[in-house]
C-alpha cells in the first residue's frame, strides 16, 4: 500500500512539474492572453463583491500567514511540527520571489481595483496560500481524530485557497495564469516539502524508540 501511495504521489509530481513549466513558458511567449481574459470576464463586479474579495485576498497577504504560523507555534504542543509551519512558508515565499525575478512579468494594467507591485508571475498570494493552507490541510488530516471537524475543516480551506486566488483575478492584480502558476508551483513545492517533514519525523521517532530501548 506504501509503494503504491508513492508511487500516486511521484507521478502527482511529474505532472505539477510539467503543467507548471508548460504555463511558464507559454507565459514567455505571451501565449495566455485569451485564457486570461476569458476568466477575468467570468466575474461579475459589484461594491458588494469587491468588499467581500478584499477581505478575502488579506488572508493570502504575507502579514496574515505570518501571524496565524506565530500563533500555531505559540499553541501547538508538538514544537517541531510548529516550526515547521513557518518555515514552510518562509521557502515558499523565497521560492515565488526567485521566480519572479526570474520570469519579470509586470502586473496587469487597467483595471486594478487595489494596488500591488512587484512582478506578476507567479502569483504570491495564490502560491502562498497553497502552500501554507495546504500544509495545514495536511496536519488536520494526518493527526485530527474529529472525523467531522477533519473534514469542515480540509473543505472549508480548500475553499479558503480557491477564494484566495479568485480575489487576486477579481481585484486586477494578477492575470488567471499567474493564479494557476502559483497554485501549479505550490503543488509541487508542497509533496516535496511533505515528504522531507515526514521523514524528519520517522528519524525523530525512530531515535526515540532506540534510546526508550
Amino acid at each position: 500500500m506504501k509503494d503504491r501511495n508513492k508511487k500516486f504521489v511521484f507521478i502527482a509530481a511529474i505532472l505539477l512539474a510539467i503543467a507548471f513549466f508548460s504555463m511558464t513558458t507559454l507565459v514567455l511567449l505571451e501565449k495566455t492572453s485569451a485564457f486570461d481574459n476569458f476568466v477575468y470576464q467570468l466575474l461579475p463586479k459589484s461594491s458588494n463583491m469587491t468588499s467581500v474579495m478584499k477581505a478575502v485576498t488579506f488572508l493570502g497577504e504575507g502579514v496574515s500567514l505570518l501571524g496565524i504560523a506565530v500563533l500555531l507555534v505559540l499553541v501547538l504542543k508538538d514544537k517541531i511540527f510548529a516550526i515547521s509551519i513557518p518555515f514552510n512558508l518562509g521557502v515558499i515565499s523565497l521560492l515565488n520571489f526567485l521566480l519572479k525575478m526570474i520570469v519579470r512579468r509586470d502586473r496587469p494594467v487597467g483595471f486594478r481595483l487595489i494596488e500591488e507591485t512587484g512582478f506578476s508571475f507567479p502569483s504570491g498570494h495564490s502560491a502562498s496560500s497553497m502552500a501554507f493552507y495546504g500544509y495545514l490541510i495536511y496536519l488536520i488530516y494526518k493527526r485530527c481524530k474529529n472525523k467531522t471537524l477533519k473534514i469542515v475543516s480540509i473543505v472549508s480551506l480548500s475553499l479558503l485557497i480557491l477564494s484566495i486566488g479568485i480575489s487576486r483575478i477579481y481585484l486586477g492584480v494578477h492575470y488567471a495564469s499567474d493564479v494557476l502558476g502559483g497554485f501549479l508551483l505550490a503543488g509541487l513545492y508542497l509533496i516535496i516539502y511533505v515528504n522531507f517533514i515526514e521523514k524528519m519525523f520517522y528519524i525523530r521517532e525512530k531515535v526515540k524508540s532506540e534510546q526508550s530501548k
